[in-house]
């Protein structure tokens, strides 16, 4: 397996755009599970029920996607996200957070 993964970085990878590919959008992370092969996200959106008079107004969370991330691209995105968090709260949209280091995943 080592063997495979040496020769996979030696490749040089072009990114090939796919213009005609649907966005997702997505209003919560219902959840985040780490395996032994990386990291799965579940990501949701809020859609309310019809709204009826005298009743409490009430919604639902659907599974919008299920993405499974590689280890190694998993390490590459928690590294992108801590500099996009690090921006957004140098800028004052995001609080930061110490609530200790967070789980290393297993690449």
């Amino acid at each position: 397996m080592a063997e495979n993964q040496q020769a996979n970085e030696s490749i040089e990878v072009e990114f090939v755009d796919l213009p005609d590919i649907k966005e997702t959008f997505v209003d919560n992370i219902r959840a985040v599970h780490v395996d032994g092969s990386g990291l799965r996200i579940e990501f949701c959106v809020t859609r309310l029920d019809p709204f009826k008079h005298g009743e409490k107004a009430r919604a639902r969370s659907y599974p919008a996607c299920r993405l499974v991330i590689a280890g190694p691209a998993a390490v590459d995105l928690i590294n992108k996200m801590q500099q996009v968090g690090a921006s957004m709260a140098e800028k004052g949209l995001a609080k930061a957070e110490h609530s200790g280091p967070a789980p290393r995943p297993k690449p």
